[in-house]
């Protein structure tokens, strides 16, 4: 059951590439020994704080600040070394490439799944579908990917943040649309 939403995609560069990049900005900072980071609360605790700890040990001059925020590039209030955002974001004073395509999917816990499978797009008709409150059309944009955009779940709840609809279907709460 994936549905590629080409309008989803991060963009930095490749992500061979995306790291090459970061490391040039380093070596821009080295003589004052920060590199500032912005990007989205999900992408930060899923992808990069996870890598956070390679980079810190190859660069152990340089010390990063991450901070999280989902607001347009052109509306930041500080200048940053990097910004991680979904979607083309030209603005003057970055470079915008592509970091990351994403496929969407929807995601659940495994008993959740034992207990009421799902084996087509149909299928999600009898669950409870997460919504995160910042992207209140994730799901019809995938059903309507997937080919059954009039379908009608169950139930719904909604959530602050993606990272929180994601540690709910962890929990059992329902089906989350996740990003592979």
């Amino acid at each position: 059951m994936n549905s590629k939403d080409d309008a989803g995609q991060v963009y930095l560069s490749e992500i061979g590439a995306a790291l090459d990049r970061i490391a040039l900005a380093t070596a821009r900072q080295v003589e004052h020994g920060l590199l500032q980071v912005s990007a989205s609360a999900t992408l930060t605790l899923r992808w990069l704080i996870p890598r956070l700890s390679s980079f810190q040990l190859a660069n152990p001059a340089i010390e990063v600040r991450l901070t999280t925020a989902s607001d347009p590039v052109s509306t930041l209030d500080q200048a940053y070394d990097v910004v991680i955002r979904r979607g083309a974001n030209e603005v003057a004073g970055y470079i915008a490439t592509l970091f990351l395509s994403e496929y969407r999917i929807p995601v659940c816990s495994p008993k959740l799944l034992a207990r009421m499978p799902l084996a087509r797009p149909e299928d999600l008709r009898g669950h409870t579908l997460l919504y995160p409150a910042s992207r209140p059309t994730v799901w019809a944009e995938w059903l309507n990917g997937a080919g059954v955009p009039e379908l009608e779940p169950e139930r719904s709840l909604i959530l602050e943040h993606n990272y929180q609809t994601l540690q709910a279907a962890l929990d059992g709460l329902g089906v989350a649309v996740g990003r592979h």
